[in-house]
């Protein structure tokens, strides 16, 4: 599995590369376009053929933002593995928010 390594407000972080649909610049940062959502990025570092994926434990599940399911580590230092179907809302993009609204009013 490949995965689309990432840093924003300081930390690593990594998302499943097939959740990616595409990546461009927005006002000097990047925007990833998920399947669901957008994320977004200071930096894309790379993109990750071999992380070694680790589930959150209890400890670290406590001391992350909600969204994150587990650690590796990447050639840019540890990172944060982000559940691409609930992301930490620090790395979520406006257009998540309007997507978000949109299915809400279907409701």
């Amino acid at each position: 599995m490949s995965w689309v390594v990432l840093r924003h407000q300081g930390c690593v972080w990594a998302v499943p590369g097939d959740q990616v649909r595409s990546i461009e610049t927005a006002e000097g940062a990047f925007r990833l376009h998920l399947n669901e959502g957008c994320l977004l990025a200071d930096e894309v570092l790379c993109v990750d053929e071999h992380l070694d994926v680790r589930d959150a434990g209890s400890v670290f599940s406590w001391a992350t933002p909600p969204g994150c399911s587990g650690a590796a580590i990447s050639r840019h230092g540890p990172a944060i593995i982000i559940d691409p179907n609930q992301p930490p809302v620090l790395l979520l993009d406006k257009c998540s928010e309007t997507k978000n609204s949109e299915d809400q009013d279907e409701v």
